[in-house]
């Protein structure tokens, strides 16, 4: 029997709507897989909610005044909720001296500071500061060593911290410390969430507002004093978790797939949106140095836990290293230079732990201050024999 055209012309869309159909469910098919592949791998692997628990008053409001509250101790606990529950990621405490600065010397306005300057890293969140150890090995009496690292702040935050500093005292040397994600970071200041139960680190916050503008997330948790541990974690467990986004969009956002994809394939929208942050913080850094002279600037950049991991800075660490060197600033590679593993750092926290903060405080003792030591033993040498 013969086939006419018509016949051909009917049978073609309806072939086409079959070969389309088998596409569209072997592509679902394999998104399935994928999906349930990486959900058991648990790939890349899903961080729990990180409550931050912090002595009560702590820090000032970075308004005028920076750091810490002066001679203070300061507890500072991390839970995090894991597959197996809350857990105790660390609980430390550290102690500030007469400026509200987390190192044991109290700062002596009559000598020059060799500054060290950055966040978390170099504040030394986590564990035991590192600081501690660095100003009790020290042994010029000519210049004091000063903390003036912070948790969460970024390069806008330091010109700013200087400019504080240098109205209290001469600043000799700057050692100027960060990771990739400073790069990102915006201005901000702490204030108290309504509740008085804990702060936020604000960047819409107008001068001298009691309170935070947003007023739905949780914030930094109070610590009370009589909490013991069981007491800090059942205070976590009542805490409620985030719903997320309704519907299809928060269906959308909870898929492994589409983490993997936000990971591999970064949307150019939000690249653009980090750049902008990027350059307002490489104008912060261009006016440190337009102040205080490139020559009295060392820049050390420490990786991130996912960069050591990855062997390799991601794209803002990238840029960040590029920038710095353009600008003929002495900069030490602490990916190259510090010799920092995975095991050097908190599993959920993503924190240095102690062991981190060790290799830290060897890399910056041995290689960073040893060579500016020797960049000064000339100049002391004049001195002595002018004396």
């Amino acid at each position: 029997k013969k086939i006419s055209m018509t016949d051909k012309t009917r049978k073609f869309p309806r072939e086409l709507l079959k070969a389309g159909l088998l596409v569209v469910l072997s592509v679902v098919l394999g998104m399935v897989l994928v999906e349930v592949a990486l959900r058991v791998c648990n790939f890349p692997p899903k961080q729990g909610p990180r409550f931050l628990f912090f002595s009560r008053p702590g820090m000032k409001d970075q308004h005028k005044d920076f750091g810490y509250y002066e001679n203070r101790k300061i507890r500072e606990v991390s839970i995090c909720k894991t597959s197996k529950g809350f857990q105790v990621e660390y609980d430390t405490s550290y102690s500030t001296n007469n400026l509200g600065l987390v190192q044991k010397s109290n700062f002596d306005p009559a000598k020059k500071s060799l500054v060290f300057i950055g966040d978390s890293f170099t504040q030394g969140e986590g564990a035991t500061p590192w600081f501690y150890k660095l100003e009790a090995g020290w042994r010029d009496n000519t210049y004091q060593l000063v903390n003036l690292g912070l948790i969460g702040t970024g390069l806008v935050q330091w010109r700013d911290t200087l400019k504080w500093f240098a109205q209290k005292g001469a600043i000799k040397h700057i050692f100027l410390i960060f990771i990739s994600d400073d790069w990102l970071r915006r201005r901000w200041y702490a204030h108290d969430d309504l509740s008085g139960t804990s702060f936020w680190f604000c960047t819409e916050c107008p001068r001298n507002h009691g309170v935070c503008r947003n007023k739905n997330k949780l914030g930094i948790i109070y610590l009370e004093k009589d909490w013991d541990l069981p007491a800090i974690i059942k205070r976590a467990r009542e805490i409620p978790e985030d719903p997320g986004k309704p519907g299809f969009r928060g269906f959308w956002n909870n898929l492994y797939f589409r983490r993997l994809l936000k990971i591999t394939l970064p949307s150019t929208r939000n690249r653009a949106k980090k750049q902008i942050i990027i350059n307002q913080n490489l104008e912060a850094f261009d006016q440190i140095i337009s102040r205080f002279g490139k020559e009295n600037i060392t820049v050390v950049h420490l990786p991130l836990r996912s960069e050591v991991i990855q062997g390799r800075y991601n794209w803002v660490g990238k840029q960040a290293k590029a920038l710095v060197l353009a600008r003929g600033v002495t900069y030490y590679d602490g990916l190259a230079l510090c010799g920092l593993t995975k095991s050097d750092f908190h599993e959920q926290d993503y924190h240095p732990n102690a062991a981190g903060y060790a290799k830290i405080l060897a890399c910056i003792k041995t290689q960073v201050l040893r060579d500016y030591q020797h960049h000064l033993e000339p100049e002391t040498q004049r001195r002595a024999d002018h004396g």
